[in-house]
């Protein structure tokens, strides 16, 4: 039997030809993994090339190349590497390359945004004379006691060159004797009195000792604890210093720095033309990334595709995406691009840092560091929230994405409230348990404390809100400060799933929306039907999840309820489909049916009013007191609407049947038969049937509906009340007697505290008790601020604002951490002219912002707005006609005489006019009952 491949490579030795290829091919990816990230930014370097600073064979001289490795050990070393599975060696594959190339390798320099990583990488480098040398790049901190303690001379001459890093800290940790290092022994006393600074002395403070930062990297006395391991015998430290800085260890030491630094300086050195050479490429590789990272930055932000079909740059490359294209189109007007793109079409490099891989790396960057800056904003806040909401993803995998709100003092960004998406964490079980685990481990990735939570908010899923087992009591459990907030708008979608299936006849009205909508979607040529009648808004389908589109979907019915009666009159016309005909034919009576025309108007009105006030609730400066205000306001509406809203229903749906051309003698509610049911003998009595079916409609359809939603609605926002109860005197303490706020800030205090209980001794359990604030100094603060606070600052937005100018809270710090607790909370896990408008004619917010949204969809009012003024009733806007009136009286007056001026055509100075020319003047021209709003 012939042996197969597999089994002629069973006890081969070394690898066969293939097997190295692809090994070769792994290794020399490796070379180049991270490479991009040493391009970013410019060091502070001048000396690029850095051997590895934990290499302890390397001499002083590193000029030695290497020399060329034979067939056999390159075999064995190749043996070795796949055995261990180790790739982090560099085999020299290709011990010739061309200048550029090479030079282009050496000329690699680490970037400051990943300075922070512990990988460091490593490439290869020629000489002039075809010579090579290994090379890394160096990753030194300020902290003297991580350095290596056989510094090399590319080590050395960094230093050097970058100076004696400066002490960051001005307190020092006291030792068990009380004693700590002090900043007023970095200066020396003369005999004469005069004091002299101590460059040399550098401080740890990982380690807590001072390094002379001289002798640490050129004395070769090692037994010195200032050149060594450091110094921290505070209590002889004088004695020490006067002892160290005039010996001759030291001093030798110094002359040795200043040599080397003027050297380098001057540019005097050894290796001088090699450093022109390197610096020279790397400043050319370093404005190439600096394009590609503006590139890749621009591409990220617009949130467009880098890659396309193509890899290619030329004239014959029309489908290389938006990365390469890019490239293309700034190379027409910079001669770096222009120049880069000519060494690669030319295959003058090999390494051209335009693929795939790059745009990956570059993402992958500017991630980390978008994504840092977070985090360091988060931790600088110190309070945040966490808002929460699972989905599954195209692939069927559950996911959970996170959000992080907190409140920015001023210090890393500017005061305010931020919310930002952080990651998605994969979930395997979507139980409290499993999220709430993976939750934790995020955070603790994340490095964020898990204790500085001090708001949730999540659906209204059971493995959310869950009290026992859900993610917000297991939250509670282990931080009881982490107060939950059921988000707001879930709270309103539901609130219209519980109301939009209470009563038949709610159920046949989204069901005959959603037939329409089928009804035109379905075919190509019954939607250009529809949209030659409708040419404003389409009908739009209905959603279980989305509550939203309910409001589209009879608002385009509302507003255009004449158009869309002709298009489907037209369609039952032309169709010769007998199901079609019948449909259209059906649908075309339901619209001219009174009872559906009353439902459009009833169903717009509730929609419109939720979804408006969920719209309100989804910006990120919304705190929990404007979402009680919306909840409250929604409330007082619905109890309003109740009780008066059927007959403007009713106004409203004779308006809609005029046009649809319904008969007067139609516009009434018809007669509906009452259902009859088998019911067991004496047991229950027979239905009460209603005498009127306008009646019947107002008890078991409107009234019904709004009471399922007062309901629903007074249910769900009971958890909301509870923390207005508890923070809500930060919005009205300005009327608030002293002892009133003091019982409020003794509530707050003692919602505040964290009790744990502690090990003290095996037989003794204390407690630490930790807290956010003062009640007592609370009140006494808030008092102090009734004094001075202008009147303009009401809401606890504002009063933060007020605070956070010129540093005003560092005179109110547990005022300034109550509100930042306070608009941390969030209020949802999801019109500025309304605004303005109410508060110029004092009028309330929310009907202004009814009656203008229903303005902007009134089509009537928009065909004859075309040609200049037009007229409002005041039957249907009010609101806006008497704004309007208002705003007539401002400038009425100066509008009248204006115009009279321009029609007194004798008199050219006004000064000269007389009564009599005004009188002629107004008796022709003045017509002011004429002025139409």
């Amino acid at each position: 039997m012939a042996s197969t491949s597999r089994d002629r490579g069973r006890g081969r030795k070394y690898l066969n030809g293939n097997q190295k290829r692809a090994l070769a091919k792994v290794l020399e990816n490796e070379k180049h993994r991270g490479a991009i990230k040493k391009f970013l930014v410019t060091p502070p370097l001048k000396h690029p090339c850095i051997e590895d600073e934990e290499d302890k064979n390397d001499s002083e001289n590193d000029n030695t190349a290497i020399s060329p490795i034979t067939v056999d050990e390159y075999n064995e070393e190749i043996d070795i590497q796949f055995e261990k599975v180790q790739v982090d060696t560099q085999t020299q594959l290709n011990q010739t390359e061309d200048d550029l190339n090479t030079t282009e390798d050496s000329a690699k320099v680490r970037s400051p945004l990943l300075a922070k990583e512990e990988s460091e990488g490593q490439a290869q480098t020629s000489n002039s004379d075809g010579s090579s040398t290994s090379t890394v790049v160096i990753n030194i901190n300020d902290d003297p006691a991580s350095w290596p303690s056989n510094i090399n001379r590319n080590i050395r001459d960094y230093l050097t060159m970058k100076g004696p890093p400066d002490i960051p800290v001005n307190k020092f940790p006291r030792n068990e004797k009380g004693l700590c290092f002090s900043k007023f022994h970095c200066k020396r006393k003369l005999p004469n009195g005069e004091y002299v600074d101590r460059p040399w002395i550098i401080y740890s403070q990982s380690a807590d000792r001072i390094y002379c930062f001289y002798c640490k990297l050129f004395s070769m006395n090692k037994t010195s604890a200032l050149s060594a391991s450091g110094f921290n015998n505070w209590s002889n430290l004088h004695t020490r210093l006067y002892e160290h800085e005039n010996s001759k260890n030291h001093l030798e030491a110094t002359w040795q720095f200043w040599e080397l630094y003027q050297r380098h300086y001057s540019g005097q050195t050894i290796d001088k033309e090699r450093e022109l050479t390197i610096n020279k490429h790397a400043k050319y590789w370093q404005q190439v990334f600096k394009r590609l990272v503006a590139i890749v930055q621009f591409l990220a932000e617009r949130n467009l595709a880098l890659r396309g079909t193509e890899e290619k740059v030329g004239n014959e490359s029309v489908h290389n995406g938006n990365f390469l294209g890019l490239v293309e189109l700034f190379a027409k007007f910079d001669s770096v691009l222009e120049e880069h793109l000519r060494k690669v079409k030319a295959n003058e490099i090999h390494n051209h840092y335009l693929g795939k891989d790059t745009q990956n790396e570059l993402l992958d960057i500017m991630a980390t560091a978008v994504l840092n800056e977070i985090l360091n904003r988060v931790k600088a806040a110190k309070y945040y929230a966490i808002i929460l909401d699972c989905t599954p993803d195209l692939s069927h995998q559950e996911q959970m994405s996170l959000t992080i709100r907190y409140v920015s003092d001023g210090n890393l960004a500017p005061s305010g409230v931020y919310e930002h998406f952080i990651q998605f964490m994969q979930v395997e079980s979507s139980t409290g348990e499993n999220l709430y685990k993976t939750l934790l481990n995020t955070l603790e990735e994340l490095k964020l404390d898990v204790k500085d939570i001090r708001g949730q908010g999540y659906d209204n899923g059971s493995n959310m809100k869950g009290h026992t087992s859900g993610v917000q009591a297991r939250l509670l459990q282990d931080n009881p400060r982490a107060f939950f907030v059921l988000c707001a708008c879930h709270n309103y979608n539901l609130l219209l799933g519980d109301v939009a299936k209470c009563c038949p006849d709610a159920i046949t009205f989204f069901g005959i929306l959603q037939r329409i909508y089928i009804m035109f979607s379905a075919s190509t040529k019954r939607w250009a039907v529809f949209k030659k009648h409708v040419p404003g808004l389409s009908v739009k389908p209905l959603s279980d999840t989305r509550w939203e589109c309910r409001i589209d979907s009879v608002k385009a019915i509302r507003y255009q309820v004449g158009e869309v009666y002709d298009a489907l009159v037209e369609t039952s016309e032309i169709t010769d489909e007998p199901k079609v005909k019948a449909e259209t034919e059906g649908l075309a009576n339901q619209l001219k049916d009174y009872k559906f025309l009353v439902s459009l108007i009833f169903w717009h009105d509730l929609l419109f009013k939720v979804n408006y006030v969920s719209k309100e609730l989804q910006g990120k400066t919304k705190d929990i007191d404007e979402g009680m205000e919306s909840f409250e306001k929604l409330l007082s509406w619905l109890r309003k609407y109740r009780e008066s809203g059927f007959n403007d229903v009713l106004i409203g749906a004779n308006d809609l049947a005029e046009a649809v051309e319904l008969p007067l003698e139609f516009r009434k509610f018809q007669d509906k038969r009452l259902q009859r049911r088998k019911r067991m003998f004496s047991y229950e009595a027979k239905d009460q049937a209603f005498d009127d079916p306008k009646e019947a409609y107002r008890v078991q359809c409107f009234t019904l509906v709004l009471d399922k939603a007062i309901q629903s609605l007074e249910s769900r926002f009971m958890q909301l009340k509870s923390h207005i109860k508890l923070f809500g005197f930060l919005n009205n303490f300005q009327g608030l007697q002293k002892a009133e706020i003091r019982k409020h800030t003794v509530d707050l205090e003692a919602a505040l505290i964290d009790t744990k209980l502690k090990q003290n001794t095996d037989v003794e359990v204390g407690t630490v008790t930790s807290k956010d604030v003062d009640g007592y100094l609370l009140a006494e603060e808030l008092e102090a601020l009734k004094t001075f606070l202008p009147t303009s600052v009401a809401k606890p937005q504002a009063l933060f604002e007020y605070l956070v100018v010129n540093n005003r809270f560092t005179a109110f710090p547990n005022v300034f951490v109550a509100l930042r607790i306070y608009l941390t909370m969030p209020v949802t896990v999801a019109s500025d002219i309304a605004s303005r408008m109410a508060s110029v004619f004092n009028m309330d917010k929310s009907e202004v912002e009814n009656e203008l949204l229903k303005l902007k969809n009134d089509t009537q009012i928009k065909s004859r707005a075309t040609g200049g003024s037009f007229f409002l009733s005041e039957e249907k806007y009010p609101i806006v006609r008497k704004c309007a009136m208002y705003l007539t009286a401002f400038f009425g007056s100066t509008f009248l005489c204006g115009s009279t001026f321009s029609h007194l055509k004798h008199i050219k100075y006004r000064s000269t006019i007389s009564d009599e020319h005004l009188d002629e003047a107004s008796s022709h021209h003045l017509q002011s009952d004429n002025m139409r709003c």
